[in-house]
């Protein structure tokens, strides 16, 4: 399994608040430790804009690198983020 490089991480985690902050207006995506800024309720719509913007990215992604598996892999990438992040709390 590849590597990220932590130049792509950086990228990744910004590319995670734009979406964030444009769809979902979340100042960021860190947690603060305060349950009135740690948690949002959204509307459904809201989500499913962002999951579209951030598939869109990564199809985007895949298009620019010729890798026609690179959404496949930035899911898979997102799905063991949030399992750590899971793991985590």
């Amino acid at each position: 399994m590849n590597k990220i490089t932590p130049k792509a991480n950086q990228k990744f985690e910004a590319l995670l608040a734009e979406i964030a902050k444009q769809h979902l207006h979340l100042e960021t995506l860190e947690a603060r430790n305060m349950d009135s800024l740690d948690f949002s309720d959204q509307a459904v719509w809201s989500i499913r804009e962002a999951l579209i913007a951030a598939y869109e990215k990564g199809v985007e992604a895949g298009a620019k690198s010729g890798d026609r598996c690179a959404a496949l892999k930035a899911a898979k990438e997102a799905q063991r983020r949030l399992a750590n992040t899971n793991a985590q709390i």
